[in-house]
């Protein structure tokens, strides 16, 4: 492994599930590796705390306002973030790793994203994928937002209940338009030109109601994740999946 991510880099985080997938990335780094982060936000959670680590990371977003913001709050070097969409992304560069997290939920074509990262990876390398049930927690929660999002009066209930921007990008459009059961994913992964080597459940509970609710109760929201190594995958709220090109 790499080293230890310093304190500072954590700082916004609330959550529980928040360090268990930063770890679980840093665990599949060296040291001097080229990460790709794919659908990066801000990069509050992913692409800045791996920064203080000593590898290279380009993070791409699709949204122009996102990509503006995280520059402008990046304080090191070793992070650039660029203004790209992951589906077309070309660059001379190759990558020990490929970062998908919570990404494939969002867009019309994951296969072809899936498969043009597989021209970037390096002989050897790994893809992360992390990707939310879709028919767990979260989704069940996010139904009825999603559905009020499309009326006026809707929107700017939803505007006032969570304040300023989303907690990971400036893009409020970006909805969920797939929702994957485990079979699903691992088939696409598996017509994209990726193989399974290693899969993590996240979280039991999650969604907007359960992170309120658990983040007032630190010895309950530790459970939550610690429980959810134990059950079955159809019941938990996230998986992590790393791959390797075929």
């Amino acid at each position: 492994m790499v080293g230890v991510i310093p304190k500072e880099a954590t700082k916004h985080f609330r959550m529980q599930y928040e360090y268990k997938r930063l770890e679980a990335i840093r665990r599949l780094l060296k040291e001097g590796d080229k990460v790709l982060d794919v659908g990066c936000g801000l990069g509050i959670y992913t692409s800045n705390p791996l920064s203080y680590l000593p590898v290279s990371i380009t993070a791409i977003d699709v949204d122009p306002k996102t990509v503006d913001y995280a520059n402008d709050r990046n304080q090191n070097s070793n992070l650039e973030f660029v203004v790209a969409l992951g589906e077309t992304f070309e660059t001379d560069d190759k990558y020990d790793l490929i970062i998908c997290s919570h990404i494939l939920e969002h867009i019309e074509e994951p296969i072809k994203l899936l498969k043009n990262m597989g021209k970037l990876i390096k002989e050897g390398g790994l893809l992360y994928v992390a990707i939310p049930n879709g028919f767990g927690w979260f989704e069940m929660q996010n139904f009825l937002p999603r559905m009020l999002w499309r009326l006026s009066w809707g929107r700017k209930l939803i505007e006032k209940m969570i304040g300023g921007n989303y907690k990971d990008s400036l893009n409020r459009e970006d909805w969920h338009i797939n929702f994957f059961t485990v079979k699903r994913i691992k088939r696409i992964l598996e017509n994209s030109g990726w193989q399974v080597v290693g899969q993590i459940n996240d979280e039991f509970l999650g969604g907007i109601v359960f992170d309120r609710i658990l983040s007032l109760i630190p010895p309950l929201e530790r459970w939550n994740v610690k429980v959810a190594d134990r059950l079955p995958t159809q019941l938990v709220n996230d998986w992590m999946f790393v791959c390797k090109r075929k």
